[in-house]
């Protein structure tokens, strides 16, 4: 679990990203201290849902998660998260079903701070609802 800064300990989140170890990047959570809209939104999801990953709940979040259609945010994962979410084929019972099928973040309303950008193909996000769809018509066969 991510240990919340003590007073007077330096917040991590706070820490530039220039002066940040580049070889330990994985273990750096999300620049919160910038002015530009990305730290707005950061600080807008850890205030509202917590400092750590808004999936696994154990390691620091670095990516605004949103579905690439809509630019609808989801959450706040870390890095493992992250790159394993859109892989999901399941319609429940693992924790990224759950994730996916109740954003922490969409009560929020938020929309990812850089424009939606539609894609030729099919997005990563489109393929696993349609997994999704298809495991569930087998099922209820």
């Amino acid at each position: 679990m991510v240990d919340v800064a003590e007073p007077g300990v330096v917040d991590p989140a706070r820490v530039a990203p220039n002066t940040r170890c580049p070889l330990d990047r994985e273990h750096w959570p999300g620049f919160l201290g910038g002015s530009d809209k990305m730290s707005a939104t950061r600080r807008l999801l850890v205030d509202a849902l917590g400092p750590t990953c808004h999936c696994c709940g154990e390691r620091y979040p670095y990516a605004i998660d949103h579905d690439h259609e809509t630019g609808i945010v989801r959450g706040y994962l870390c890095r493992d998260c992250n790159a394993r979410i859109e892989r999901c084929v399941h319609l429940s019972g693992c924790r990224f079903a759950e994730y996916l099928n109740s954003p922490p973040a969409e009560p929020l309303g938020l929309r990812h701070p850089k424009p939606v950008q539609r894609r030729d193909r099919a997005s990563a996000t489109a393929v696993a609802a349609q997994a999704r769809t298809l495991v569930s018509q087998i099922v209820e066969g």
